[in-house]
């Protein structure tokens, strides 16, 4: 059946060779005119037949045209000349123009054209309609052109506006006002296995340009994209150098526990890189990146099977440009210095002693109800604390780690091209430091492309890119900052650092002394890339064939040493850690494309390909401990005395696919597209480990009918409908449906360790697919000239048959297994607007918004179950819910009975009673909210005047809530000496306006109800004021680009949540810290 099908499609693709086509695509800069007739033969069938007299192939050109007309292609080639032309069946014919009798009906009409706005447009085209007797607009978008007759009609044309057409005799002919062509639905989109007409697309697709991302002047590629693209949340793993981000695409598919964390790395997208995929994109340097795609509904998706339920990014990294001579050199390079922002107020020396005192009365509180006298500070304080307080010493600890710090980011890249090869080569280097001293983060990357044309028909390509990057953090460093009060040491008297500050804390470090001693380096080696072999038969027929390796090694150095808060002083507690983990992936694809029009009505493109990858990874753990010296640190574990871990891994899977995709367009306003993807994965059970993937798209450019050409404010509405099915296996091990063994130690009565082999899981031999099926519902649309233009989507997507754990008996040996249970549904709506809000001579502003919000539900847990309280799932709730008690107060001192059949006393924690049975049990706790955000947004104002910009990011994430580890660390561990953040603790003073319960007491009570903290925000992204080089300066540098600026990154931030940072609110504190704000200045240059 397959062949069958694949021989129909040929045969109806070859009807096509019958009729020559009429339009031409093509950009060239500076090429011999013989090149351009090539070109055209090639895509026409029509040879050009000239004499050297009248026309030289030698001459050099610059032509660029999309699927634009044949006959106005050579127009513009031969304006300004005695070159006439003749369009035949099967040649095209250039002749000289005969001169034409002085008649005394022929004209001199001269003017000037401008755009819109009254600008000047340099290089339009006005020709005599049929001839070639035209010319151009000069600098000052002035014209004159002789021997007009008076009954010609005129062309004006210039690329990205609408073509005029007028009589001899017109007085427009003065000044031509030009409008913007807003059919900027032409632009190409990258698609899977191929790029299609944004004009044609039918799926759901956001794009950010490769200027867009450097003007972000951001580290790394996601950065630049958080909060840009609506259905994208781009969460950061921290504000620590080198710190990655999760992304998640239109809500979380997968249930799967968050506990007290985000879950927003529970469902990545797919990455794809020039046609590679990959897990992350955080080792590509954002000035190599030409355009990041970004697929979201299951009908583009569909295509990659699956592994596209969660979305797909696609990212295009730069190549040189076609044209033979066109050949310049990029840089791209800023400095920045960096500070801390947005800090905590913790208690000063002085705050945390009444703290104290306030804390011994709550551990007492029974002595005094009646007014008794308060401790004294040395009755409450340890000797040096109170020496301390008396001589008024205060360290903030804090402020001596932090520092500002300085970092740096260069690319270089040069493009170039011959006659039938185009090339790029970059290099870039990247140095972030962090503000505590000693965490670091350097990047190398070094990127290679090359294409030659072989022939007419044969094309070969090479893209290599590499990484190398090394992260030095220090865990804990900044933790011990925070719990050391302000009455500890830093010194000793002899004038070196104290490690342990405070004598009533043996295990608290000092944060200067520990980022010496407590060091990680993680190292990675990433080199991806493939090659290609391209053979174009006809012109409406290509075959591909790509090999794409992917390499990647990652090693990770730790180091405690005796002076760390781990080594607590001891030789034998210092710990050295040394794994690594390798990995090579290796694509194999095929495609064979077909793309043909007729009769300009019918347009067909259809795919045909097939893929096969293999992955191969295995790694190695180990830890030793007891160190003599800190000289080694993780070079020489042999050096340590105590093997604490030593364990190894190796994982192997493959994918098989076939995938077809035929997009139909009909007078070319009536789309249709099918797609269908056959995937077999080793990780699934035999007998369910194919599964084909099917999608369906229509859509209706509506402004291609007839009733609107009237409306000539509506200048684009396109309709989408799209449905699609994609599948995901990602939460599943490559060896889960099969039994694996470990070994494990047993002592039988006292003697000797028995190793003994154990069965680690229990297999499923059923394990199949979690597939998400999705409708789309979009309108994309443009108004006023282009002056507004967005989209809007609504979806509807299930993924069932997830994969996740199905409780068990302990009968069974295991309290569960992993299986093919659960459904979950996210709804939402999509808004992207683009809006030119001012635009006159010199001044422009512009605005891009988006906006988000979608609905997560459970709609089925495992066995029919209506709720899992273990995990905190409920059928009908989101996964992100979160199940707690609800605080409504505090305990007062008139509540001291009431709070007493609680276990509770005065200052303890109060919740909602649900049940009225005097205690906290399950049955009290309710939805309090929800980690994932209800609405999500970012707007991007631009304003610019002659050659200034200002530019100024806002993002935001409303109505979410976030489990504050920060809060956990400093007001919840409620050790004795730590230093404390500076709330208002609960006092019989304060009992009406306290935000937290009162210090000392040994029953809070239900501390999850005050941990949850909202986090929702306002950010400021950064405001960049930037300069361009006028045209005449750069001509006389020879510079092509010069562009200036200065920026703020990160400059404000709105929140009520009193931790580090609201969006990563929930992340540990012993490896996370604080944000920062970064003063950039930065330079682009092209040449």
């Amino acid at each position: 059946m397959k062949h069958r099908f694949y021989l129909v499609l040929c045969f109806c693709m070859a009807l096509g060779i019958l009729a020559h086509a009429q339009k031409v695509t093509m950009n060239f800069q500076q090429v011999k005119l013989e090149t351009v007739f090539q070109e055209i033969t090639k895509q026409t069938g029509l040879t050009v037949a000239y004499s050297r007299p009248t026309v030289d192939p030698g001459k050099v050109v610059s032509v660029n045209a999309h699927d634009e007309e044949l006959a106005g292609v050579l127009q513009r080639l031969f304006v300004g000349t005695d070159v006439t032309f003749e369009i035949g069946k099967q040649k095209i014919f250039l002749n000289k123009r005969a001169k034409e009798k002085s008649t005394g009906q022929v004209r001199r009409v001269s003017g000037s054209i401008v755009d819109s706005n009254g600008e000047p447009i340099i290089g339009a085209s006005i020709v005599v309609t049929g001839t070639t007797n035209g010319t151009i607009s000069d600098l000052d978008g002035k014209y004159t052109l002789d021997n007009v007759p008076e009954n010609a009609t005129l062309d004006v044309s210039y690329i990205g506006y609408t073509t005029q057409s007028l009589k001899a005799t017109d007085k427009a002919l003065a000044r031509i006002i030009l409008k913007e062509d807003t059919k900027v639905l032409d632009e190409v989109v990258v698609v899977g296995y191929g790029v299609a007409k944004k004009s044609d697309f039918t799926g759901s697709l956001n794009t950010m340009n490769g200027d867009n991302i450097v003007s972000s002047h951001k580290q790394s590629a996601t950065a630049a994209l958080q909060g840009t693209i609506p259905g994208v949340d781009i969460i950061r793993n921290g504000n620590n150098p080198g710190s990655g981000f999760n992304i998640m695409i239109r809500g979380q598919n997968t249930i799967a526990s968050g506990g007290t964390g985000s879950m927003s790395d529970i469902n990545p997208p797919l990455y794809i890189v020039d046609g590679i995929m990959l897990s992350s994109i955080d080792d590509i340097a954002p000035d190599d990146i030409e355009r990041i795609d970004v697929l979201k509904d299951a009908s583009s998706t569909a295509i990659y099977g699956s592994r596209g339920a969660n979305g797909v990014v696609i990212v295009t990294t730069k190549k040189g440009s076609q044209g033979e001579g066109k050949s310049y050199v990029e840089y791209n390079g800023f400095v920045s210095l960096t500070q801390a922002m947005h800090l905590p107020d913790m208690m000063n020396g002085q705050q945390w002693a009444d703290y104290k005192v306030d804390r011994y009365k709550g551990e007492h509180w029974t002595e005094y109800l009646h007014g008794e006298p308060d401790p004294t500070y040395q009755q409450v304080l340890t000797t040096q604390q109170y020496n301390n307080l008396m001589a008024g010493k205060n360290i903030d600890w804090v402020d001596e780690l932090l520092g500002v710090a300085f970092s740096q980011n260069h690319s270089l890249r040069a493009y170039g091209n011959s006659k039938d090869m185009v090339y790029s080569f970059g290099l870039s280097y990247t140095d972030e430091s962090g503000v505590t001293g000693v965490d670091n983060y350097k990047r190398y990357n070094f990127s290679a492309s090359v294409d030659r044309n072989i022939g007419k028909k044969v094309k070969i390509g090479l893209n290599m890119y590499s990484a190398y990057s090394q992260t030095i953090s220090s865990a804990e460093t900044v933790r011990q900052a925070y719990r050391l009060n302000g009455l500890s040491d830093m010194y000793n008297e002899d004038g070196s650092l104290r490690v342990f500050p405070d004598d009533a804390l043996g295990n608290v470090s000092n944060p200067l002394v520990e980022r010496e001693n407590n060091q990680s380096e993680l190292l990675n080696l990433h080199v991806f890339g493939n090659t290609y072999f391209q053979y174009q038969p006809f012109d409406w027929m290509t075959f591909k064939t790509t090999f794409s390796p992917d390499v990647y090694f990652q090693r990770t150095g730790s180091y405690a040493g005796k002076d760390s808060k781990n080594g607590k002083g001891q030789a034998a507690n210092a710990t050295a850690g040394n794994d690594w983990k390798r990995s090579l992936s290796y694509t194999w694809t095929n495609v064979l494309t077909f793309d043909k029009s007729f009769n300009d009505k019918h347009a067909i493109n259809a795919m045909l390909g097939t893929e096969w990858v293999k992955n191969v990874s295995d790694g190695l753990n180990s830890e030793v401990k007891g160190f003599a010296s800190d000289h080694y640190k993780f070079y020489n574990l042999a050096a340590g005395t105590n093997i604490s871990e030593l364990t190894s891994d190796y994982l192997q899977d493959q994918w098989m696919s076939y995938f077809v995709r035929l997009n139909y367009t009909l007078r070319g306003k009536y789309l249709f597209t099918v797609t269908g993807r056959y995937d077999g994965s080793s990780r699934l059970a035999e007998g369910h480990r194919w599964k084909f993937f099917p999608s369906a798209a229509i859509g209706w450019r509506i402004t291609e009918e007839d009733f609107m050409k009237s409306a000539d404010w509506v200048n684009n509405l396109k309709l989408r409908l799209s449905y699609g099915l994609s599948g995901n296996n990602s939460n599943v091990s490559p060896y889960m449906t099969s039994t694996n063994v470990n070994n494990l130690y047993y002592i039988f009565g006292g003697g000797t360790p028995t190793t003994a082999s154990v069965i680690s899981n229990m297999a499923n031999r059923n394990l199949s697919w979690e597939t998400t099926k999705e409708w789309n519902l979009g309108l994309d649309f443009g108004f006023l000239g282009g002056r507004i233009s967005g989209s809007i989507d609504l979806y509807n997507r299930r993924t069932d048959n997830i994969l996740m754990d199905r409780v068990m008996s302990r009968m069974n040996g295991f309290d569960s297994v992993i299986d093919n249970v659960g459904v979950v549904d996210n709804r939402g709506v999509e808004l992207s607007l683009s809006t030119v809000n001012v635009k006159t001579k010199n001044f422009t502003w512009s605005t891009n918004l988006n906006f988000t919000t979608n609905h997560n539900e459970i709609i089925e847990l495992s066995d029919g179950k209506q709720s899992d309280e273990a995990n905190g799932w409920f059928v009908g709730e989101s996964v992100g819910a979160v199940w707690t008690y609800k605080h409504v107060g505090y305990w007062g001192m008139d509540e001291i009975e009431e709070a007493a059949k609680y276990g509770l006393v005065p200052g303890s924690i109060k919740v909602l009673e649900v049940n009225g049975d005097h205690s906290s049990t399950n049955a009290d706790k309710v939805i309090i909210g929800n980690r994932f955000p209800k609405w999500t947004g970012g707007m991007t104002n631009t304003f610019t005047y002659k050659d200034w910009s200002l530019s100024a990011f806002i993002y935001t994430r409303q109505g979410q809530i976030s489990y504050s580890q920060f809060h956990w660390t400093t007001a919840l561990n409620d050790n004795t000496n730590f230093n404390h953040m500076n709330l208002n603790y609960w006092t019989p003073e304060t009992a009406e306006t306290a935000e937290w319960h009162r210090a000392g007491i040994t029953t809070p009570g239900e501390t999850d109800a005050i941990m949850w903290q909202e986090t929702s925000f306002w950010k400021v992204g950064y405001i960049t004021l930037g300069y361009d080089l006028p045209k005449k300066v750069r001509d006389r540098l020879r510079l092509n680009k010069c562009h200036i600026y200065l920026s703020c990154q990160n400059p404000f931030v709105f929140t009520d949540y009193k931790g580090w940072d609201p969006e990563a609110a929930d992340k540990a504190t012993d490896t996370s810290y604080f944000m920062t704000r970064s003063f950039v200045l930065g330079l682009n240059l092209s040449f």
